[in-house]
C-alpha cells in the first residue's frame, strides 16, 4: 500500500507540472544580440512563440525563461508576445517600439544685423528606436536599462556643405554600434525607462567620426522625457543657448511615438500632449505644390520662415503667423533643389530642420 501511494504522488506530481499553462510575467530585450528575453512559468516541454503573426526562433527553453532571436525591424519586431505549448495558450504581453527623432544644431550667422544670413549651421541628428515592456513588471524592476536598437542611425548635418574638409557627405548615415565597443562612424546610446513615474532618462548619446574629432564632439545628453502606456511622449525642454561670437545652438525631440502602446492599464493620469514649444515638420516630396506643412501644438505668434540651400544660398524668406495650434504651409514651388535647410525664428525660439524638396 505504500508502495502505491508513493507511486500516486509521483504520478499526481508530475502531471501537474506537464500540465502548466504557461504564463509571461515580463519581456526583456537584449538589442546588442537581437534576442528577446521571456521571463515566466512555461513547464519543462519547449513550445513556440510568437509575436503578432510571426513566430520567433527558438534559442534555449526552461520552465522560468525563453530566450529568442528578435528580428531588429520589421514584422515580428515588437507587438503582443504570446507562448504556446501543449497544455495551452499564455496570456499577452506588449514588447512596444519607442522611435523618436533628436536634433542638435548650431549655426553663426553674416553680421549682427537683419537679414542675419546665414554663413553655417551644423549639428547631429539622432533616429532613435528601442523596444521596452512597459507594463509594472511583477518582480518590482520597475527602473529598467534600454540600449537603442540596430535600427537607429544617425547623421552628421553640414550647411553649407564644404568639400574637401573631410566633412561625412550629405544624408550619409551613421549607423548602430554596440556601446560596449568603439568603432568610427557609427551611433550608440543608452539609457533607464522608470515604470513607475514614467521618465525616461537619456545616457550620453554618442556619435563618431575621427575625422572630425577636433571641432566634432559627436557626444549629447538628451532632456529626461515623460511617456505613458497610451503612447504618449511629452514634456522634452527645448534647449536654446547663445554662443560667444552672435552663434547659436539647439535642440528638439519630433516624431516621437510608442508603437504597441499596452493600453490604458498603468497608464498616467491626464494623458500627455505634444511639446507646445515644438514645431514638427513635414514636407511632401515629388508633389506638384511643393508645399513644406508644419505641424503645432502651440501659438508661435509671427515667424520668420527661411530655406537656404545646401550651400548655404537664401532661397526664399517670408512672415508666416502661426496665432494657434494647426497645420501651416510654406510654398516651395518654383525652387529647384533637391535638399535644403529650412529654419523658423519666433519670439519662443528657432528650429531647424534639414528637408527634401523633391525625389532624387
Amino acid at each position: 500500500m505504500k508502495y502505491i501511494l508513493s507511486l500516486l504522488v509521483i504520478i499526481l506530481c508530475g502531471n501537474r507540472l506537464l500540465a502548466q499553462q504557461p504564463s509571461i510575467s515580463y519581456l526583456l530585450v537584449d538589442e546588442a544580440k537581437s534576442r528577446l528575453l521571456i521571463h515566466g512559468s512555461f513547464g519543462i516541454d519547449s513550445g513556440s512563440v510568437s509575436i503578432e503573426d510571426t513566430t520567433l526562433g527558438i534559442i534555449s527553453w526552461s520552465d522560468s525563461l525563453i530566450i529568442c532571436d528578435l528580428p531588429d525591424s520589421g514584422k515580428g519586431a515588437g507587438g503582443h508576445v504570446e507562448v504556446q505549448t501543449l497544455h495551452g495558450l499564455s496570456n499577452k504581453r506588449v514588447l512596444s517600439i519607442f522611435s523618436l527623432m533628436v536634433d542638435y544644431l548650431y549655426w553663426g550667422w553674416k553680421g549682427v544685423s537683419p537679414p542675419h544670413e546665414l554663413y553655417l549651421g551644423e549639428g547631429q541628428r539622432w533616429s532613435l528606436n528601442w523596444r521596452a515592456d512597459i507594463r509594472t513588471h511583477p518582480n518590482n524592476s520597475n527602473a529598467i536599462r534600454f540600449e537603442i536598437s540596430k535600427s537607429s542611425y544617425g547623421n552628421y548635418i553640414q550647411v553649407p556643405y564644404i568639400p574637401g574638409y573631410n566633412f561625412p557627405p550629405p544624408n550619409y548615415q551613421f549607423p548602430w554600434r554596440d556601446s560596449s565597443s568603439v568603432t568610427d562612424s557609427s551611433i550608440s546610446m543608452k539609457g533607464s525607462m522608470d515604470l513607475t513615474s514614467f521618465r525616461i532618462k537619456f545616457d550620453t548619446l554618442k556619435m563618431s567620426y575621427a575625422r572630425l574629432a577636433q571641432f566634432f564632439p559627436g557626444k549629447y545628453i538628451p532632456s529626461t522625457i515623460n511617456f505613458d502606456t497610451n503612447g504618449y511622449i511629452s514634456n522634452y525642454i527645448h534647449v536654446q543657448d547663445h554662443l560667444p561670437v552672435e552663434n547659436y545652438e539647439s535642440d528638439s525631440l519630433y516624431n516621437a511615438k510608442i508603437l504597441f502602446a499596452p493600453g490604458t492599464r498603468n497608464s498616467v493620469s491626464n494623458p500627455s500632449q505634444n511639446n507646445p514649444d515644438l514645431i514638427n515638420i513635414f514636407y511632401n516630396i515629388g508633389s506638384e505644390d511643393h508645399i513644406i506643412k508644419l505641424h503645432t501644438s502651440s501659438s508661435f505668434g509671427e515667424t520668420t520662415a527661411s530655406l537656404y540651400s545646401i550651400d548655404g544660398r537664401l532661397l526664399k524668406r517670408e512672415k508666416i503667423s502661426i496665432p494657434a495650434p494647426g497645420i501651416y504651409s510654406f510654398d516651395v514651388s518654383g525652387l529647384h533643389t533637391q535638399l535644403g535647410f529650412f529654419m523658423l525664428q519666433s519670439a519662443k525660439g528657432v528650429v531647424a530642420r534639414k528637408v527634401m524638396l523633391s525625389e532624387p
